[in-house]
């Protein structure tokens, strides 16, 4: 995260983020706008189960990878050139 130049109120989507602990952290530093999205509720579920009341906090989606690429794509297209702000960082994750 740090070679991004991310602000607090940076959207951030962790795609793949299941169970992961990676918005504990994001929360932990501040940041204010975070998506978790997973193919599992059941993954996302224990995420949320964890966070306790932090977890009302964060957007928890359930979906495919894919179809949140392409949804964000044509978001990227359709955003007016000087609105910069508003494109997403999505946080790609390895699944292993």
């Amino acid at each position: 995260m740090g070679a991004v130049a991310l602000t607090k109120d940076s959207e951030i989507v962790d795609v793949g983020g299941g169970a992961s602990e990676l918005v504990d952290r994001l929360l932990d530093r501040g940041f204010e706008r975070l998506t978790v999205a997973d193919i599992s509720d059941a993954a996302l579920s224990v995420a949320r189960t964890r966070l306790g009341p932090r977890a009302r906090q964060v957007t928890w989606l359930v979906a495919d990878a894919c179809d949140l690429l392409m949804r964000s794509l044509q978001k990227m297209h359709t955003t007016p050139s000087g609105s910069a702000q508003q494109f997403t960082y999505c946080l790609f994750r390895r699944q292993g």
